[in-house]
């Protein structure tokens, strides 16, 4: 386990990071996390979700919980196109550290 970020997570404070562990090419990486779902559900039941996902991560409890671990929720007014347009982007963004791990 290793935090991406250039420092250690106060609610971890016994987790290293990825430079401290050898892993400079992740200096200054985003971490994402994004809650999947098959390319195949439905759309409507998408949306429901998406609804759902966004008034939870209003709740003042995630919100202090994701304080904690200095991650930040989307925007309020973020659409399922724009999550999935992140996506995309992160996979390229992450594409050469990772690659450069196999080196």
């Amino acid at each position: 386990m290793f935090v991406i970020d250039g420092k250690r997570l106060a609610a971890f404070p016994d987790i290293p990071t990825t430079i401290e562990l050898g892993y400079p090419q992740f200096d200054n990486m985003i971490s994402t996390v994004f809650l999947m779902a098959p390319a195949a559900m439905p759309r409507p039941l998408l949306d429901k979700y998406h609804t759902a996902l966004l008034r939870v991560q209003k709740d003042p409890v995630i919100v202090k919980m994701l304080d904690q671990l200095r991650l930040t929720p989307p925007p309020p007014d973020q659409s399922v196109a724009d999550v999935t347009k992140l996506a995309a982007e992160q996979i390229v963004a992450w594409e050469k550290p990772i690659n450069s791990l196999a080196q």
